[in-house]
């Protein structure tokens, strides 16, 4: 149990939040599945409405993995070429602080 927790935090400290996500809706649709199974036994139409959460979650994890890609795919080039600005700014000043010494 310890190695779980572990994990988790380590995916939270390299800010791996897809795989964190990930993790978290598979959580929550394998827990609500076993409960609405459990549900199911005693009152049929109760425990197949308790599988709509679980079809949400996963619906959910889709679209959140769609978008993340969609937002790294399009911002990825625009924060590159800002940080590689900046670093080149920084370069060339250093340059010319150093020609008038």
């Amino acid at each position: 149990m310890k190695r779980f927790k572990d994990y988790f935090f380590s995916l939270y400290r390299d800010k791996q939040q897809v795989v964190l996500l990930t993790w978290v809706y598979s959580a929550i649709a394998l827990i609500f599945v076993v409960i609405a199974t459990l549900v199911y036994l005693a009152n049929q139409p109760a425990g197949a409405a308790l599988l709509i959460v679980p079809l949400v979650a996963v619906a959910s994890l889709c679209m959140n993995v769609v978008f993340y890609t969609l937002v790294t795919a399009l911002l990825g080039p625009i924060a590159k070429k800002k940080s590689t600005k900046k670093t080149t700014k920084k370069k060339t000043t250093r340059k010319k602080a150093t020609k008038k010494h």
